[in-house]
């Protein structure tokens, strides 16, 4: 079995699925910006027992950056990636639409563009609740529509642009995409974990 690229691998989704797939003894390429929405420190504090893993490897930088990817797709035998970095937060997305667009938008784009070149048969791309705008219908489900207009901020809009491009983009044939913020349960580790870390490797399995 190749290597999972996970992006976002520090933050409180990502490394909870790196901690999962290391234990379970799969190599692991960590990708994160470590930008400045959460504390750099917490997110290091996040993979600090993975750090000295055989099998786990960090990388700090965007996936903006073709350079970046080159180097990790060029350097790791990759069988799959799973793709959680994004810019988060509905109310920042409001101030700065085009930096949310051009890292959600823009950023996942480029990924599966360095998937196709490099013939890695998984993408699993973990989206957003945000894509259902200012629905009344809670809890939200998978099977609801996204939210148009002024109903869906682009915190919301850019990954439901995403969910559009990945499907369709050319030599990207086997797409997963998994919807984000399913359920919610406490943990220590940061503030509250979501049960995606939980349902990935066992679709990844299955696949």
């Amino acid at each position: 079995m190749g290597a999972i690229l996970v992006t976002g691998g520090a933050g409180f989704i990502g490394s909870h699925l790196c901690d999962r797939l290391v234990r379970d003894g799969r190599e692991v390429v960590c990708l994160d910006v470590f930008d400045n929405f959460y504390p750099k420190d917490q997110k290091l504090r996040n993979i600090e027992a993975m750090k000295e893993a055989e099998h786990y490897h960090l990388y700090e930088g965007d996936i903006r950056e073709p350079a970046v990817l080159e180097e990790l797709f060029g350097h790791h035998d990759l069988d799959a990636v799973v793709h959680l970095a994004a810019r988060a937060g509905v109310r920042p997305s409001l101030e700065m639409p085009r930096l949310y667009t051009d890292v959600n938008v823009t950023g996942t784009a480029t990924l599966l563009e360095h998937c196709r070149v490099y013939r890695v048969p998984r993408f699993i791309f973990g989206s957003s609740s945000s894509v259902y705008g200012n629905s009344d219908v809670v809890p939200f489900a998978e099977s609801a529509a996204a939210a148009k207009g002024s109903g869906c901020a682009p915190a919301g809009a850019a990954p439901a642009a995403s969910c559009v491009i990945a499907p369709r983009k050319p030599g990207a044939s086997n797409v997963m995409l998994v919807p984000g913020s399913c359920s919610r349960a406490r943990d220590p580790k940061i503030r509250t974990v979501v049960v995606i870390p939980l349902v990935l490797p066992a679709n990844s399995a299955r696949e």
